[in-house]
């Protein structure tokens, strides 16, 4: 990694401040940060991560901070790199282990959920935090994003899902997220569908009951 980018994201990193207010970025750094997101690679990253001892990167610092300054064709790259700052945050061998939000605090607290911040941070959700977690567990994240009322409702939830995710993903979620509503007709979304087509077939099979996601606190840890 060339030197400049390692300054660049050391700028993103403490021994212990996770504050994660955004601050200004200079003129050099707001020129430097696409070409970043170009050129490094998710390994880069982590080797960077590697070097720099004790010290984690705040992740909220650099999603704050730098969220409107990012090119679209960056967009995913960019939130993969806050969701690995969040991971080291979260690096109990660097701090107390907690998860970047969760049980603290309420990241899109009076955002609107058409604005870019909140869209851009579901995608990085959607993406990145559902991934951590085996198919029994799959819908535990459920708890700490969606139970916030981030989505407008579950269908916005869903085709969220169905944009950002892949089909295989998607077939297991929504296996799993069936689970959840006391159906006795059998769930039936043939893979060669597509995303949306398979959110369909799934919101039609659940008909009315689909409601309760919205209307109900659910247990998400219990997947049986």
């Amino acid at each position: 990694m060339k030197k400049e980018f390692e300054d660049f994201l050391f700028n993103f990193t403490t021994d212990d401040d996770l504050d994660g207010s955004p601050r200004e970025l200079s003129d050099r750094e707001a020129k430097l940060l696409n070409p970043l997101l170009t050129n490094v690679s998710e390994q880069d990253l982590l080797d960077y991560i590697s070097t720099i001892g004790e010290r984690f990167f705040n992740g909220f610092f650099f999603f704050n901070s730098c969220f409107d300054k990012i090119d679209l064709t960056n967009k995913e790259k960019f939130l993969q790199f806050t969701w690995i700052m969040f991971a080291d945050q979260a690096d109990d061998t660097k701090t107390e282990g907690y998860h970047a939000w969760m049980g603290q605090f309420d990241p899109l607290c009076g955002e609107e959920a058409d604005h870019k911040y909140a869209k851009w941070f579901r995608e990085g959700i959607i993406r990145f935090e559902f991934d951590k977690y085996e198919e029994q567990h799959i819908l535990v994240p459920l708890e700490y994003t969606f139970q916030y009322r981030w989505w407008k409702n579950i269908e916005h939830f869903l085709d969220e899902l169905c944009e950002f995710q892949t089909k295989d993903f998607i077939l297991i979620f929504l296996k799993q997220l069936g689970k959840k509503l006391d159906k006795d007709k059998q769930l039936s979304m043939p893979s060669e569908m597509n995303n949306f087509q398979i959110s369909e077939a799934f919101q039609t099979w659940a008909g009315d009951d689909l409601k309760q996601f919205d209307e109900e606190e659910m247990d998400w840890h219990n997947c049986e």
